[in-house]
C-alpha cells in the first residue's frame, strides 16, 4: 500500500528517515506496525493510508457523474 508521512521519524527496518510529506511503500502489516509503535511512544500517527482516500474519490465522483 502507498503511504504519506505525517511527522518525521527514523524507519528503523528500512534504515532512513522519513520527512513529512515522503510517500512510500509498504504492507497493511509495516503500516500498522510504524502507527502503534509512535500511538505508544508519542501518542500520535506518523503515516496515512492514500490508496484508501483515492478510491473514495473515485467512488464520490462516479455518483456525482452518474
Amino acid at each position: 500500500m502507498r503511504v504519506k508521512t505525517l511527522d518525521t521519524f527514523f524507519d528503523k527496518k528500512e534504515n532512513v528517515i522519513r520527512k513529512v510529506g515522503d510517500e512510500f511503500e509498504c504492507s497493511q502489516d509495516r503500516f500498522e506496525e510504524i502507527n502503534k509503535t509512535a500511538k505508544d511512544v508519542y501518542n500520535s500517527i506518523f503515516v496515512e493510508a492514500l490508496e484508501v482516500k483515492k478510491k473514495a474519490v473515485k467512488s464520490a465522483s462516479k455518483k456525482a457523474n452518474e
